[in-house]
């Protein structure tokens, strides 16, 4: 019976679950070290990394209990691997180029990649996004973005 539960449980929803509630507060032990303003918007993303993830388990623990049908946990392997591969793009991308720059060309790029080909709305969205952030940076928390390579 024990085996059986554990067995369960042993979902990949649940061991994502798992890794990012610890990766969560890893990095809350690095940014403790940050002064309070700047350490807010982290504590923020964090805890809700934790709190959703926190709701992701207990979702999949409920399913496990009701013996319903299991989704794939890989719809898409190949759409899976493109966004990992975008995603490990970006990061460099943001040191090399700066984060408004590489994130203005990740975001349509993304979009365009999986199909997407409104460009009305896409520029609509990458255009709130760098807005949203350059205000939470710029005037909610008094901190500007180091210079770059489109946006000296």
């Amino acid at each position: 019976m024990t085996n059986n539960i554990i067995k369960r449980l042993l979902v990949p929803e649940v061991m994502a679950g798992v890794a990012i509630i610890i990766g969560c507060f890893y990095l809350m032990s690095l940014v403790s070290d940050m002064p309070r303003a700047s350490a807010l918007l982290p504590y923020i993303v964090l805890w809700s990394g934790i709190t959703l993830s926190v709701a992701m388990i207990l979702v999949e623990v409920k399913k496990s209990f009701e013996n319903r049908e299991r989704e794939p946990f890989f719809v898409d392997k190949q759409r899976f691997a493109i966004g990992a591969i975008l995603s490990c793009l970006y990061v460099p991308a943001v040191g090399f180029i700066g984060f408004y720059t590489s994130t203005l060309v990740f975001i349509p790029l993304v979009g365009w990649i999986f199909g997407y080909r409104n460009k009305r709305v896409m520029a609509i969205v990458t255009a709130a996004f760098m807005a949203g952030i350059y205000f939470i940076f710029s005037f909610v928390m008094g901190k500007e973005l180091p210079a770059e390579l489109l946006f000296n």
